[in-house]
């Protein structure tokens, strides 16, 4: 049996530039079975599922997941009490709120666009948070994988681990998310869980399993990676994005050239090329297709 996360592995799949692309993320504790398409079948209130929607309208960059811990209840019962998870990450701000609900009205009553712009009483709370997606049955490399490393992260008692819904990118898993660091992590085994977990207390990038931050796309990611590689800067705040120029060429393909300016005041400058991957298995049971790939210019 073919597993993608393993044939990736095998044919030195990169990560840089594959993470996936939002800036706000809400966790919803939610015990009933995850289904393929979780977020889109499920069994929550008509309600919550309308308004879930009515969120992704409303907020740009908009990304709901499902989280959950081992040992909870599995089987088919109201939504009920439960923990839910609130984070803004983008180039300004890294928030993550936290709320305890008691049902569908409690979540609804949420006035997310509010809390986003600091117009309530709601305080963010100084907390780091893993979700590694287990989702097996969107693809089992997620179950296979994920489980493991989510049980590892699970020791790392001052850190807030949870099981959640698919990330991105099952092809690199195990997959993890850090929040409100906006870092999306692949290819990660129960090994490297202790490493990871301490980049995560020194708001440091851990760059060999680095995928990327949630609020940049993928060439910008894919430039991240290679300034941080080549200048050794692995803090969170070490470089933020100046400017990016599209410079691609109709029949040349794609690129770019990205400015990003370190935490002593440096500009660095970097030129990415896209191209386009021979077919390759994304996913264990779907048919080949194209991934994106960047390069840098030398």
């Amino acid at each position: 049996m073919d597993y993608c996360s393993q044939l990736a592995q095998t044919n030195n799949a990169p990560l840089y530039g594959t993470a996936a692309q939002f800036n706000v993320a809400l966790l919803i504790e939610y015990t009933n079975p995850w289904r393929n398409k979780a977020l889109g079948n499920n069994n929550l209130p008509a309600a919550v599922n309308d308004w879930l929607d009515a969120q992704k309208v409303t907020i740009p960059g908009f990304r709901p997941f499902f989280i959950k811990r081992e040992n909870q209840l599995s089987t088919e019962h109201p939504f009920g009490s439960g923990t839910v998870y609130l984070s803004v990450a983008d180039s300004a701000r890294l928030l993550l709120y936290k709320f305890a609900i008691n049902g569908a009205d409690d979540l609804v009553a949420l006035d997310l666009p509010a809390i986003i712009a600091g117009e309530t009483d709601h305080q963010p709370v100084d907390e780091n948070l893993v979700a590694i997606c287990t989702n097996g049955t969107h693809d089992r490399c997620c179950s296979k994988f994920g489980l493991p490393v989510y049980r590892a992260f699970r020791q790392e008692t001052d850190i807030e681990t949870w099981q959640c819904t698919h990330i991105g990118g099952h092809r690199y898993a195990a997959t993890g998310l850090t929040l409100p660091l906006g870092i999306v992590y692949g290819f990660l085994t129960p090994e490297i869980v202790p490493t990871i977990a301490q980049s995560i207390r020194n708001r440091q990038i851990h760059l060999p399993t680095y995928r990327g931050r949630t609020f940049y796309s993928g060439h910008v990611n894919a430039a991240d990676y290679f300034v941080r590689a080549k200048s050794k800067k692995a803090d969170v705040d070490a470089l933020s994005l100046l400017a990016e120029a599209d410079m691609s060429d109709s029949d040349a393909g794609k690129n770019w050239l990205v400015q990003f300016l370190d935490n002593t005041m440096r500009p660095h400058e970097i030129e990415i090329i896209q191209t386009m991957s021979d077919p390759v298995l994304a996913s264990c049971e779907k048919p080949g297709k194209p991934v994106p790939h960047y390069q840098k210019v030398d």
